[in-house]
Parts: structure tokens; C-alpha cells; sequence
């Protein structure tokens, strides 16, 4: 059904514009890449200076509903000057100021089966915790766990929760399985879309150690951890009002399923679910580990992968510049079992970095 034109804003928006395809929209994209695939699936528009180029880009373009992917969550005051320019679908700066503050969603998530971890203050009763998981310092405009550190104070001498004024806050770490769940809310109900086991840090090539790498679908769950989840985004969404497609990140452990961050819209790993025609179905993303180009030796490269059964995406324009821990690309592998998609995925991301052009 053809539902005519949607422009997407965001860091990167290809997998969001490739959804909207999908869904019967021709979009209209907005980001900071303008990579050459994307370019292929719609007019793009290439910005600069994040996220302050985006006002005069959406006031320039045509005249439709506009919808926003990774990042722009952290800046509800944009999102309301933006959404006067254009019609928004999606969440607006009241779910946003609720869904993106911690001490909102330790006090929501009192009401669920899932467990949110300690922020600011020190409990009676938590010392043994304290000692097995440490703290993390958080940025509140956080992003693909980037600029997250361990914070190594004793508890007793952590800040308050973090104030509105402030840019970090203190939160317990909690060590497990890092994952994320997908949902969409339509009209007051919830459907569950899946499960994603997350990809985070070195192990996986991000430059960060909290840093977003990739994802693996499906994501196995018991019936009772889907169910908690499940109630948990029905409670969130009657909460807020939030609508549309959005994530949950969670931690799972002996303990149980402890809710991380809430990112009300499409997210990276979203993706996996339309490609799932194996058992499973991955996605890297490769970051460079020096400085370099997009010359002609990556550009065979990727052409090479692409022939060995390894989907290249974000690919970059040729002659495009990299810094050391920025990224050259995604690569999304299917498979009949995890550790096989996990394999070629890293042995991809080995060949692209080792083509790199100095």
C-alpha cells in the first residue's frame, strides 16, 4: 500500500528508510552519513553539525510527516521545534522528558515484574551488591553506549541521582546478558515484535567498552520472561502514551531481567526481524582501528563479501574519510546456528579493517 512520503532524521537512518519501503513510504533521509546505499533507497540529505543542522534541513524538506531514529530521544526541546515544522509520527518531548530520565523509570518499573538497578543513592542492605557490580557514570544524553565509564568511588560517596541540569548520573552495574526487546504500540495495545541478544564492547570491536557493536536474533526467552516483558511495555506505553515501534534494553541474569534504557523509537537492531529467513540473523558493525579511506581496495573488498553471502550496508561513498573508532560499515549474516553468524561476521569485519585504505 503506498502511503506516500516519510522523512527520517537521525545519526543514521538506512535501516529505518529500508522499514519504511517495507511499509509502503518513500523516504526522504536526513542524517550525518549520506552513505551510498542509502542514497540508492532516497533522497538524502547529508548534515554536518549534529543534531543543531536538522532544523534548517527539515524546514527545506517536502512537505510531509517526518519520524526520527538514534539519538535525537536525548533532545525534546529539538523534537518540539521540529514537530512544528513537520507532522511527527512517533513520541513527542512529554514521553521523551519520562521514558529518557532514570529516576522516572526506577520509580515506574516498581510496578513491574522486571528490576531497574540501583541509581545515585547507596541502600541499606546493598553492600554485597555494591561489591559484586561496581557503578557506572552515565551520560543522560546517552546513545549506543557511548561515553558510559565504571566509576570506581566508593558508594557511600556517590552523588544524588543525577538533577535536570545535570549531564551524568550514577547507576549500579549489573553484569548478565546484554539484550534488547522490540515492541509496538498502536492505538493502547502493545504487540511484541522480539528479542535481540546485543552485542556490546572490545569483544565485539567497539571502540568503547559499552559501546553498541551489533545484535543476534532471535533472542530465545521462557514464556514467563517474555510475559514480564510484554507487561512491562502494556504498563509503559499506558504510562506515558508512548507510540510506535520502540525498544527496551535489558541486562538478563540469575536475578532476572533488569530494564537498562528505554529508546522510544525504531532501533538498531529492529531490522533483524524482517531478515529472519534463517535461524538466526546478525549484525556487526565495523569500526575503524586507525585512520583511513574508503579507497578501492575496501571498495573490493565489500564487493567480494557481498559474493560470499555477507550483506555490506552503510557503505560509504568512495573516498570517504575515517577516523580511528568511527565506522566504515555494517555487515548482516544469516544462519542456522549463532556461533556460525557470529564467525563470519567477525571474519567479515577482520577483512574490511585489514582493507582499509591509508
Amino acid at each position: 500500500m503506498e502511503r506516500g512520503p516519510l522523512i527520517i532524521l537521525g545519526a543514521s537512518v538506512r535501516a529505518a528508510a529500508q522499514w519504511a519501503i517495507g511499509a509502503g513510504y518513500r523516504p526522504y533521509a536526513i542524517d550525518l552519513f549520506g552513505d551510498e546505499d542509502l542514497r540508492q533507497l532516497a533522497e538524502t540529505v547529508k548534515i554536518e553539525r549534529y543534531p543543531s543542522e536538522f532544523l534548517p534541513a527539515l524546514a527545506a524538506a517536502p512537505q510531509a510527516p517526518w519520524m526520527y531514529t538514534g539519538g535525537l530521544e536525548n533532545y525534546p526541546r529539538l523534537i518540539a521545534r521540529l514537530a512544528k515544522l513537520r507532522p511527527l509520527i512517533g513520541n513527542g518531548p512529554n514521553v521523551l522528558r519520562k521514558v529518557r530520565d532514570p529516576q522516572w523509570l526506577a520509580e515506574f518499573v516498581r510496578t513491574t515484574a522486571v528490576k531497574y538497578p540501583q541509581i545515585g543513592r547507596r541502600e541499606a542492605g546493598s553492600e554485597g551488591r555494591e561489591k559484586e557490580h561496581g557503578w557506572l557514570m552515565k551520560p543522560l544524553r546517552s546513545g549506543g553506549g557511548m561515553g558510559i565509564q565504571r566509576f570506581v568511588s566508593p558508594a557511600s560517596r556517590l552523588a544524588p541521582p543525577a538533577s535536570r541540569s545535570s549531564r551524568h548520573y550514577y547507576q549500579q552495574f549489573i553484569s548478565g546478558q546484554s539484550c534488547s526487546a522490540s515492541f509496538r504500540a498502536d492505538e493502547g495495545r502493545v504487540r511484541w515484535i522480539g528479542a535481540t541478544e546485543q552485542w556490546i564492547g572490545f569483544e565485539h570491536g567497539a571502540p568503547q567498552e559499552f559501546q553498541y557493536a551489533g545484535s543476534l536474533a532471535p533472542l530465545e526467552l521462557s514464556a514467563a520472561e517474555q510475559a514480564a516483558l510484554l507487561q512491562m511495555a502494556e504498563r509503559l506505553a499506558a504510562a506515558t502514551g508512548m507510540q510506535g515501534m520502540f525498544g527496551c534494553d535489558f541486562i538478563r541474569n540469575a536475578e532476572g531481567l533488569w530494564l537498562i534504557e528505554v529508546n522510544p523509537r525504531y532501533t538498531a537492531s529492529m531490522e533483524l526481524f524482517a531478515r529472519l529467513r534463517n535461524d538466526h540473523q546478525g549484525k556487526l558493525i565495523v569500526y575503524a582501528d586507525r585512520a583511513g579511506s574508503c579507497g578501492e581496495s575496501l571498495r573490493a573488498t565489500m564487493n567480494s563479501l557481498h559474493g560470499s553471502g555477507v550483506d555490506v550496508a552503510d557503505i560509504p561513498c568512495a573516498g570517504t574519510c575515517f577516523e580511528a573508532s568511527q565506522p566504515i560499515c555494517t555487515l548482516l549474516v544469516g544462519g542456522e546456528r549463532a556461533t556460525e553468524v557470529r564467525h563470519r561476521l567477525q571474519a567479515a569485519a577482520a577483512k574490511v579493517r585489514q582493507t582499509l585504505d591509508s
